[in-house]
């Protein structure tokens, strides 16, 4: 494939900016009183935003916390140790999770009309909103370092006491707590070592295949080998482990995007695999393609 010209996103960012984002950057203990504009912070969410959830939930709430008088009702709350340098920075931020936040799903995540109903159940949902806002307080990070700020994130706290104190009677939860603001050097810790590439990561490259008989093979990786090339093909992952397909086609198959047809999308897969998925997950369209997922292995055989 040969391309005319790069894009921005094709290009690296500098040296200087991966250094602002994460090589020099560090957890300040020590704050400057110089203030964070209310401007900033909503910057920072606008920016914190566009991270990537599960069906785009965006299950995290923020609350920063920046008046004397916020402060007098969360520094108690805080561990011993968390107490001096959460009074003195500019911004405390309570990073939380919404259990409810599936209410909001046929908004922002139109494309599948029933998606609600997939966290009907309540442990479930728990463990997605908790997950996604987590991974949200990342995108925060990231986004107030590429904004000038320093962060200081905390999980000495009594999170009960804050559920009580800034959200009672609701189904928000606090996750964690982050400061914000201008830090110093003083009560710095010299940088800490970080694992190796090869004591935390390893890379696998041999790829599955389907079987010539029976139904397809648990892959040991992530993607496998479409038998068409404008076929896409790879696994739903959870929790560490395979446990479906998802495929996506070109949209002159005649299959459109509702969740009914993907049964006929199903045997447009049968007739190239050779297997059966046993229902649909979603069937998600685009002017030119079309996408299909199967939520387990068992379904083929």
């Amino acid at each position: 494939m040969a391309y005319d010209a790069l894009s921005p996103r094709d290009l690296p960012l500098s040296d200087a900016a991966l250094a602002q984002l994460f090589t020099e950057a560090r957890t300040r203990n020590a704050w400057s009183d110089r203030p964070v504009a209310p401007e900033l912070l909503k910057k920072l969410y606008d920016l914190t935003k566009f991270g990537p959830t599960a069906v785009n939930a965006g299950p995290a709430r923020f609350v920063f916390v920046t008046s004397p008088e916020a402060k007098a009702r969360l520094i108690p709350l805080m561990s011993e140790g968390n107490r001096a340098k959460t009074q003195q920075a500019p911004v405390n931020l309570i990073l939380a999770q919404d259990l409810d936040f599936h209410d909001h799903l046929p908004t922002l995540f139109p494309h599948a009309p029933g998606a609600r109903d997939w966290f009907a159940d309540e442990a479930g949902r728990r463990e997605t909103a908790f997950r996604n806002a987590s991974l949200q307080g990342g995108y925060l990070t990231i986004a107030a370092r590429a904004l000038g700020l320093d962060v200081g994130p905390m999980s000495g706290f009594d999170a009960a006491g804050v559920k009580a104190e800034f959200f009672p009677d609701s189904h928000v939860e606090p996750n964690y707590i982050l400061n914000l603001g201008y830090g110093t050097d003083e009560n710095l810790f010299p940088r800490s070592p970080r694992l190796t590439f090869d004591q935390a990561a390893q890379i696998l490259s041999t790829l599955p295949h389907v079987k010539k008989r029976g139904g397809l093979r648990r892959p040991p990786l992530l993607l496998l080998s479409a038998p068409d090339p404008q076929w896409t093909v790879g696994t739903l992952v959870t929790a560490g482990f395979s446990t479906g397909i998802s495929i996506s086609v070109p949209s002159d198959t005649g299959v459109t995007g509702t969740e009914t047809e993907g049964p006929a999308l199903g045997k447009l897969f049968s007739s190239r695999f050779g297997a059966t998925p046993f229902s649909s997950r979603s069937l998600i369209s685009s002017p030119d393609r079309v996408s299909y997922s199967s939520r387990a292995w068992d379904s083929f055989s």
